[in-house]
């Protein structure tokens, strides 16, 4: 590793250190934590063995500091830095450990390293700096700054036309340029501002660096004049959103800014002379995954993946954009989303596609002849290679490389052959995977960067004079680390982005156009006064008879008569109007409740069995239900005076298994006082009514012949007929009666049956919820169980509560939407409205069902 960069020939690793066991033992009193930190300072105690021939170490110092501690062996001694801003050596002297030397970086150190003969140190500092110590002794010490290593690498992009040179940005927003031959750090430029990131173009020499300056976001064109200088060329402020990505055409000459999660989007055309100029820009509407830029047909196209996911950056949708005239493009044509990057490739009209979660690469045909309509084909999928279903792609004029988090670089030629050219390992096993790769057109080298923010450079070509060359350290020139000098700005703080400028130039115009019918107004108002000066003179000179009083040139009080009288008129007109409507609506309103309302005393509800589609509905009670009527008080009393009759009337024997006596049995039974004593059990009605079927009576049944087993569940009126024995139309009248009670109770019987049910589904429905809660809890802990230990086997069980239907809770039903109910009403010759009218009835709590 060598500037940040790593090469493939060969890494010299420090040998390993021999074991130390290293203990902090705090005071009880101390906030110091374990890994060396103090907030206000504390005592430092440190005990360690093996460390050469001393077998115990005893020190202890008041160190205030907020800095992680590290620490390594140097020669007898040991170097401890931390928690505050130094670096101490400690040696034994007689019989106790001193701090023989001390030292304070002008960084923050994050590494200390020695050797196995614990006679050189290496420092590593927050900023990338790397330090050699060496010295005779732990009080002689010699601190040299040796190297510059780049931490925290977000980006890399080789600089065209000659692939000599690597960009490399950091988190910080530190831009390097390094030569990628000798690993020799060239450049060094400290980028002001925030959210930065930066894209090189493929055909010239600059560097495009965006991000936010003060509240707003833009971007700035810098030039690489021979890799000694980073020249600015330009610069833009563009908008108060994020912008998250730029773009290059594969010619070079277009470029598109996006604001990836607002769908605002730029595109310039650049000249040769790297000047911007807006052909357009627009607000999609959407978030968008991902952008790109190729020439489709004549014209050079802008491409947007639509987003569509909140946990993923994919895309099913593409919005295209003429990047050449500004004009939007149709996109048609079915594609096997959704993708997660999209890119040109070589080949005419075509270009690649990323799919999400695959292996595979789709090759998507694309044809503009129409001009304004893009249509869109796909090709057979390629089967890129990699192992794991995610990965991503980059692309030049020459090859097309693909990465991923399995570590390979996959390089085949642009047109996406099936088969590749190069399968590398580009990843070390503690890296995990590959961040970015790039390669230059001439397939010499890769350039890859691991997800730990390390870059590597990997030469291919056997035999070149970079598998020969040996890399040698030049000592690094310290002014390029000078930030008051190195310092690059991207545009000024206080300018205006685009849209502020836009807007400036709206207001403006809306100004100057406010001041030209301003002017307009005041001709016509001087126009008017004077034609109004020479009617006046011409009034004033005409006889006294024929003069004109002046309120008749009072054109405003006039004006404003006719208007009060106008308004009248429309107001009396519209109250008309309403007053009509109103009594319309009453009118149709009425008819809905005459007509339309459900005026059931009880309505009709079904009962669903749970997680079933059985069901069962009960009876529909109507407001006319009656315990007796006039007919049927009438029939009883007629019926009885011929049951009293009946009783001395001389009949011949009649076998008793044959005629049983029902009024023997009527006898027995009183008549029914009430509609409680109807509505009995069934099981005490069934048990007093329904004999033994072993028993020798059980033929004499005394209601055989009344043509149903109503008497098993409801007492039945004393004066029954028979149906067998009903032989006169009086008689049939009676009987139809009798049976309309019997009907009437044995209905309310089943209610009351049904509504036990009911009560009894309630009950179950609240214990299954309360047992489903039990579940869901019992796997939720399971799951967080399964979090805390590090597996990712998680209890995926469904479960599902019952659910009410409609029909079974009729009381809810509050309101009907007029999809429900659409009633046209037809009004009369009479109605002064003849329009059909959609009524929405309001139901209250009795009325629920129309």
């Amino acid at each position: 590793m060598r500037n940040g960069v790593r090469y493939d020939r060969g890494v010299q690793r420090l040998p390993q250190l021999p074991d130390i066991r290293v203990e902090l033992a705090l005071q009880p009193a101390s906030p110091l934590h374990t890994d060396g930190r103090g907030a206000t300072g504390t005592d430092l105690h440190l005990l360690s063995d093996g460390i050469d021939m001393v077998t115990n170490l005893e020190w202890s110092e008041n160190i205030k500091g907020s800095r992680k501690t590290c620490m390594c062996s140097f020669h007898s001694g040991i170097l401890i830095y931390g928690p505050d801003k130094q670096i101490r050596s400690l040696k034994k002297a007689e019989n106790k450990w001193i701090v023989a030397w001390k030292y304070k970086p002008e960084d923050e150190v994050l590494r200390l390293v020695s050797n196995s003969s614990s006679d050189v140190a290496v420092v590593w500092t927050e900023k990338g700096f790397v330090y050699k110590l060496t010295g005779e002794s732990e009080d002689k010490i010699t601190v040299k700054l040796f190297t510059f290593k780049q931490r925290n690498i977000k980006k890399i992009q080789l600089i065209a036309p000659t692939y000599k040179y690597l960009a490399a940005m950091s988190k910080s927003g530190v831009v390097c340029i390094y030569e990628v031959s000798s690993a020799k750090l060239a450049l060094v430029k400290f980028v002001k501002g925030s959210d930065l990131c930066f894209e090189a173009s493929p055909v010239d020499p600059l560097l495009i660096i965006f991000g936010e300056v003060g509240h707003n976001y833009g971007m700035g064109l810098f030039a690489l004049e021979t890799g000694k200088s980073l020249k600015k060329v330009g610069g833009m402020s563009l908008t108060n959103q994020i912008v998250s990505k730029i773009v290059f055409s594969p010619t070079g000459r277009h470029v598109l800014a996006a604001a990836m999660s607002a769908g605002h989007i730029f595109i310039f055309h650049l000249s040769t002379e790297y000047k911007l100029e807006l052909v357009r820009y627009t607000e999609l509407g959407r978030g968008l995954a991902d952008c790109f830029m190729m020439r489709v047909g004549d014209s050079m196209r802008a491409f947007s993946l639509v987003l569509f996911s909140d946990k993923y950056a994919i895309g099913e949708r593409i919005i295209c954009v003429n990047a050449e005239t500004g004009k939007d493009n149709k996109f048609a044509g079915k594609m096997a989303g959704p993708y997660a990057q999209l890119l040109p490739l070589s080949t005419k009209d075509s270009a690649a596609a990323v799919p999400h979660l695959a292996s595979q690469l789709h090759v998507l045909k694309l044809s503009g002849e129409k001009g304004v309509t893009v249509s869109v084909k796909m090709a057979p999928p390629v089967e890129t290679g990699h192992h794991l279903k995610h990965y991503s792609a980059a692309y030049n004029s020459e090859y097309l490389v693909t990465y991923g988090a399995d570590g390979t670089v996959i390089l085949r030629t642009a047109d996406c052959p099936h088969h590749c050219d190069l399968q590398l390992i580009a990843s070390h096993r503690y890296e995990a995977g590959v961040r970015q790769a790039v390669v230059d057109t001439g397939g010499s080298f890769v350039v890859s960067l691991g997800d730990n923010r390390s870059m590597a450079v990997h030469f291919l070509l056997r035999g070149h004079e970079h598998e020969t060359k040996e890399l040698r350290h030049t000592p690094l020139e310290l002014s390029m680390f000078d930030e008051n000098g190195n310092t690059i700005q991207l545009f000024y703080e206080n300018d205006k982005n685009y849209l502020d400028l836009q807007e400036d130039k709206k207001v403006r115009e809306e100004a100057m156009d406010y001041k030209r019918q301003r002017e307009e107004v005041v001709r016509t108002f001087e126009s008017i006064q004077m034609r109004m000066v020479r009617l006046l003179e011409e009034n004033l000179g005409e006889r006294p008879l024929h003069q004109l009083s002046l309120a008749e040139f009072n054109l405003h009080i006039e004006h404003k008569k006719e208007r009060i009288k106008q308004a009248e008129k429309e107001r009396e007109q519209i109250r008309l109007e309403t007053e009509a409507r109103i009594r319309a609506q009453d009118h149709v309103t009425a008819w809905i409740k005459q007509q339309c309302w459900d005026t059931m005393l009880c309505p009709r509800v079904k009962l669903f069995a749970i997680f079933s589609h059985y069901q069962v509905e009960n009876y529909a009670v109507l407001p006319t239900q009656r315990d007796k009527w006039p007919e049927l008080q009438q029939i009883e009393a007629l019926r009885s005076v011929e049951m009293e009759n009946d009783e001395d009337l001389f009949r011949p024997w009649e076998e008793l298994t044959a005629h049983s006596s029902l009024d023997e049995s009527n006898k027995l039974s009183a008549v029914p006082s009430s509609m409680a004593e109807v509505l009995k059990s069934v099981d005490s009605q069934f048990l007093s009514e329904v004999p033994d079927e072993t028993s020798e009576d059980a033929v004499a049944e005394p209601y055989v012949l009344s043509g149903s087993n109503a008497h098993r569940f409801i007492d039945i009126p004393t004066v029954m007929i028979p149906q067998t024995m009903a032989f006169s139309f009086l008689q049939m009248d009676w009987l139809q009666h009798i049976i309309k009670l019997n009907a009437q109770n044995m209905r309310l019987w089943f209610n009351k049956q049904f509504d036990d049910l009911m009560n009894q589904k309630k009950r179950e429905v609240g214990l299954v919820e309360d047992r489903n809660a039990r579940l869901r809890f019992i796997i939720d802990e399971l799951n967080k169980l399964s979090d805390l230990r590090g597996s990712f086997h998680h209890l995926a069980i469904h479960i599902q509560d019952p659910e009410w239907a409609q029909e079974e809770q009729p009381h809810r039903l509050i309101k009907v939407d007029p999809e429900e109910v659409i009633l046209e009403y037809k009004a009369s010759s009479s109605s002064s409205i003849g329009t059909h009218i959609r009524v929405t009835v309001e139901l209250d709590s009795q009325n629920v069902r129309g």
